[in-house]
């Protein structure tokens, strides 16, 4: 493992239209590890997932201060900072939502989508890369058959899974999750935990739960987030 802090945070402090939602906020977090953040509606969690990726700067009206820095492979990088562009800072951290958002096409174009970003690939690459990608979230024994049909016809669960995937397919260093199992059955769930669990071997996972009892079975650090601050649980 790396000897560094995977990220740390100093003094951040976020506001939204002049209502303060995070206040000095001083933490490091390791790689290869789960780190949950949970707290009672409403108080900022998915807004804390957001700093990490700048995705709230596509709402306007927030105001950041303090620093954020990502130590990626090739060394830390100050993520507001001018050292890195908003695209490249999205395909080294990865996001998956609540609800599992398929895009309106197959299944095979779904995960192969974002490889448009790195240039040209062939045909053959792609078909590889997908292929690799849904073994990777036990999803490939069961769409194998399937690949030009509609992603939106898997079962929640299943759409879930290939959301990670297509999160997974640019090999981010970073996955960001929010409330992932919250629209599943427990089934679903299960499986959800046990990839999320295999997958820290590869990336820092940050996720946001409601959820004690899946905290205590995967997460290797929890934190609550309540007025305004982010304390260890």
């Amino acid at each position: 493992m790396c000897q560094y802090p995977k990220i740390a945070l100093e003094n951040v402090c976020f506001s939204y239209e002049k209502r303060t939602i995070l206040k000095g906020i001083s933490l490091q977090f390791p790689e290869q590890a789960i780190i949950a953040v949970t707290g009672p509606s409403g108080t900022g969690k998915s807004t804390f997932l957001s700093l990490f990726n700048r995705l709230w700067e596509e709402e306007g009206q927030g105001n950041l201060q303090g620093k954020i820095t990502i130590h990626f492979k090739e060394g830390p990088t100050d993520i507001y900072g001018k050292e890195i562009a908003l695209d490249q800072l999205r395909r080294r951290v990865g996001m998956v939502f609540q609800s599992p958002n398929p895009l309106p096409m197959s299944i095979g174009r779904n995960i192969a989508f974002p490889l448009g970003l790195q240039g040209k690939m062939s045909r053959v690459e792609k078909a590889s890369r997908v292929e690799k990608i849904l073994q990777e979230v036990h999803l490939w024994d069961e769409v194998k058959d399937r690949l030009d049909s509609d992603a939106r016809t898997l079962s929640g669960g299943q759409q879930q899974r290939l959301c990670i995937a297509r999160a997974l397919i640019l090999q981010p260093e970073i996955l960001l999750l929010d409330e992932p199992t919250s629209s599943l059955d427990a089934a679903a769930c299960e499986k959800i935990e046990l990839l999320l669990v295999e997958l820290k071997r590869q990336c820092t996972i940050l996720m946001v739960s409601h959820y004690q009892d899946q905290i205590q079975r995967i997460a290797d650090l929890s934190y609550r987030l309540a007025n305004k601050r982010l304390e260890r649980q």
